[in-house]
């Protein structure tokens, strides 16, 4: 099971509003960056995913 783009950042915006104590504004500095990092962790997990498939494969083969 992957965890997807909307997971990850969902769970960086609940953690956000529960640590600052602050309501999660879509439209802030904040949320836009959270997105792009979102993309970057979600990109990497993928990338190391396809990696440990290929090796598991090539193990296999």
């Amino acid at each position: 099971m992957t965890i997807t783009y909307d997971e990850i950042y969902n769970r960086m915006k609940s953690q956000f509003a529960s640590e600052s104590k602050y309501d999660f504004d879509e439209a802030s500095d904040a949320a836009i960056r959270m997105r792009v990092l979102a993309g970057e962790i979600f990109n990497a997990m993928t990338s190391l995913a396809s990696v440990f498939l290929m090796q598991l494969l090539s193990d296999i083969i």
